[in-house]
């Protein structure tokens, strides 16, 4: 029975859809603007672990509150929701502990004079997404758009207004990025939930104007996802440069080089194939995964990590923090190594 339970916290809080997957990208941004802003480290130390409490609460509260709003459809319909192994007590308990933690660690930040608004706004669209008398996802255009507003773009200004300003100059590619990346997930959600979501009649943007529609958004949000990136390491070449170089080149040039070159590679895969390949859901340990989540999400975090340690012994505890997040155990680093591998032979 506890194990039983656990795995439906587990499955309730979707850990696997963000531990690794959105989350890495807030912390990449974090650890660029701790490298280029200059803060003291002790401040940005404090800052980033109270953030990491507050993102991974915030990420929770907005797939509890979902399964919370959608339990007597999903009931009966016969879908399966998490939430259902719990009494009616316990439901509310969880709602509610989860939203004192988000409240608790949010507060920390409302001394920096964006961060409430932006907050604000998070926590609405977090609410209301699946929430009466509002729900979000059943408005079709805005239903699709909300999701990766509420899980990238608005976290990613967040970021910035702790960390930095929201009027930064490289702050354009990194909401692009956001955007695209954050779309790409949720397009690709909708696309891969479409029957199912036929069969419950939730109407979404896949529902109401056909699969094939969200099919090529998904497409498109891809390339444009890989076009973002390769425009924050342009950015990164000088930015990062200018505060810690290796025989006067900038860190970020290796990265820059490797991730075209791949870059290239899977373009030339894909035109052979005469389709875009899925990263996401589908070849989830190939070329392409290692372009839209090994690269952004694990390696170039951990090199960030790094660089700042050099910079000071302080940020060591971020770096630990960090190395046991993404957990790089040899059976995780040996498949991104291996696809790398074959493509020379």
């Amino acid at each position: 029975m506890p194990n039983t339970r656990l795995q439906h916290i587990a499955s309730l809080i979707r850990w696997k859809d963000w531990a690794l997957d959105k989350l890495p990208i807030l912390y990449m941004l974090c650890f660029y603007l701790m490298l280029t802003e200059g803060r003291d480290a002790w401040q940005n130390t404090a800052d980033f672990l109270i953030f990491a409490v507050f993102s991974i609460t915030s990420t929770i509260y907005g797939y509890v509150i979902n399964n919370y709003a959608d339990l007597d459809i999903d009931l009966r319909q016969g879908k399966n929701n998490d939430l259902a192994a719990f009494s009616p007590a316990v439901r509310t308990g969880i709602l509610v502990g989860i939203t004192v933690l988000v409240l608790l660690s949010g507060s920390h930040f409302l001394v920096y004079e964006d961060f409430w608004v932006l907050w604000a706004i998070q926590f609405f669209i977090a609410t209301f997404y699946s929430m009466p008398p509002i729900r979000f996802k059943e408005r079709g255009l805005i239903g699709l758009i909300i999701p990766f507003a509420a899980q990238m773009v608005v976290p990613t200004l967040i970021c910035f207004s702790i960390f930095g300003s929201l009027h930064h100059p490289h702050l354009w590619v990194f909401i692009a990025y956001a955007v695209f990346k954050g779309g790409a997930y949720d397009i690709g959600h909708q696309f891969y939930d479409y029957e199912g979501d036929v069969k419950t009649s939730t109407k979404t943007f896949a529902v109401t104007h056909g699969q094939e529609k969200v099919a090529f958004g998904f497409r498109l949000f891809l390339v444009l996802e890989r076009l973002a990136f390769l425009a924050i390491l342009w950015v990164w070449v000088d930015a990062i440069g200018a505060v810690i170089t290796f025989r006067g080149l900038s860190p970020i040039w290796p990265v820059l080089g490797g991730y075209l070159l791949l870059f290239a590679l899977l373009v030339v895969r894909e035109l052979r194939q005469k389709h875009i390949i899925d990263p996401y859901y589908q070849e989830i340990r190939g070329l392409a995964n290692v372009l839209h989540i090994i690269i952004p999400n694990i390696l170039v975090p951990a090199l960030l990590t790094f660089l700042l340690s050099l910079m000071n012994s302080t940020y060591l505890v971020i770096l630990g923090f960090y190395f046991i997040w993404v957990m790089p155990t040899p059976a995780k680093l040996k498949w991104p190594l291996q696809v790398i591998g074959k493509l020379f032979k």
